[in-house]
Parts: structure tokens; sequence; C-alpha cells
């Protein structure tokens, strides 16, 4: 309790003494203050007498393609989205979104594969009890191994397609 005290006491005299300061700052004469140049304004005269201009009719501006919009000629699926060949021989797939369409090139991957679906430039080797699969990606090519027995259903596929190649060849 002493010491609560004793801080209460050290307050007061601190704001006490800060007030006064305050204060004696005040008393000091003010500088003398000179009011701000007012700056000349130069009025123009308006003659009474307007012109008006004759409105021309707005020409119809034609409408901006989107990019990504797919062509008159693309076809509908069923998911939404549109496909087209384009004149280099080029697969390609158009799809609205809310910010606008998206068109992306049409790599090969089975639209109805589902979950787990492996594309067809993954590289697939058989080692006998394991399976090495390497998918080339944009930072470098990634590898992984898995036993036969632990393959989900996409690996088995790509699997399959591999070997009915290496037969084909």
């Amino acid at each position: 309790m002493k010491n609560a005290t004793t801080k209460l006491a050290i307050t007061l005299v601190l704001c006490s003494v800060a007030s006064g300061m305050a204060g004696w700052a005040q008393d000091a004469p003010a500088a003398p203050r000179t009011p701000p140049k007012k700056a000349a304004v130069a009025y123009k005269a308006v003659s009474p007498k307007v012109t008006a201009k004759k409105a021309t009719p707005a020409k119809a501006q034609p409408k901006a393609i989107d990019p990504g919009e797919p062509p008159k000629t693309a076809k509908a699926n069923a998911d939404g989205s549109f496909s087209w060949t384009d004149a280099k021989g080029k697969r390609w797939n158009s799809r609205k979104t809310p910010f606008g369409w998206m068109r992306s090139e049409d790599t090969g991957m089975v639209a109805d594969a589902g979950v787990g679906a492996i594309d067809a430039s993954v590289k697939v080797t058989d080692l006998g009890d394991n399976v090495r699969f390497e998918k080339p990606t944009p930072f470098g090519t990634t590898k992984w191994e898995k036993r036969k027995s632990d393959l989900t259903d996409g690996e088995r596929s790509a699997l399959d397609r591999a070997k009915n190649e290496v037969v084909a060849k």
C-alpha cells in the first residue's frame, strides 16, 4: 500500500509541474500575424451568343473479342467447355469462368479419366516388382517409384498403356 501511495504522489507532482509549464509557455507574446495575400483573378468576358455543336451520331464500336472465347465452330462438351482445332492443328479447350473465358491447350488427358489419372506425357518403366514414373514439369522431371501391389487405378492404366506401346512397336 505504501508503494502505491508513493507512486500516486509522484504522479500528481509530475502532472502539476507539467501543467504549470504548459501555462508558462502560453504567457509568451505571440508573433503578429499577417493576413494571407489574395491572388489576382482575371475574368474572361463571356459572350451571350452560344453556338451549339452539331451532335454526330455515335458510331457502333465493334464488340471486343475475348482472346479465350471459343470460335463459332467449336464443339460444346457435356461439362460446359468447348473444344476446337485451330488452323495449325492444335487442339484447344475453352471454359467460361467468373473472370472471363479461360483457354488451354488440349494435352491429351482423358476428360473422364477421374481422380488419379496419369497424363500421357508420363514415362512408365517396369522394374519387375516396382514401377518407375517420370513426369516432365516446368521445374524439371518428377520421378517416383511404387510397388505394383500399391498402384492406383490411374497408375495401373498408365502401366498397361506403356506395355501396349512396347508390344505395338
